[in-house]
């Protein structure tokens, strides 16, 4: 069940921030997408305001990956980041490890309404997964 992607390797599909004020449907969450089905479905409500999905490659073999998803809350100014930055191999667990980042006072920053979004892809795992936030 090789496929060319080391076990805890972490490969990013997209990040960066959606633009749509909200309006794709997404609250400050995080979940894992292990089918095609959901796949198409994230597909479609994440391209039905912003169009990402051809920025990043959108063909995922699911029988041996799973995509990653964290999504911050909307956001009033630019600045604003989020990242899937670590995958940690506990014995009957996987931590996926969540970075938040955001702009000092004195940054400049966009004056725009964001909502900071990381997808990666990671081997297909049978442990349970826990997003733990920093």
């Amino acid at each position: 069940m090789n496929n060319g992607q080391e076990p805890n390797k972490i490969v990013s599909l997209f990040e960066g921030s959606l633009f749509g004020a909200g309006e794709e449907g997404f609250q400050k969450e995080n979940f894992i997408i292990s089918s095609e089905k959901e796949w198409k479905d994230f597909l479609n409500k994440l391209d039905g305001t912003n169009k990402v999905s051809s920025r990043f490659e959108s063909v995922i073999d699911f029988n041996n990956t799973i995509v990653l998803v964290a999504v911050d809350k909307v956001r009033n100014s630019g600045g604003f980041g989020i990242k899937i930055t670590e995958l940690k191999d506990e014995k009957e667990k996987l931590s996926v490890v969540v970075q938040h980042t955001g702009p000092k006072p004195t940054d400049m920053v966009t004056m725009a309404i964001t909502q900071p979004i990381s997808i990666v892809k990671i081997k297909k795992t049978n442990k349970e997964i826990i997003f733990v936030e920093r």
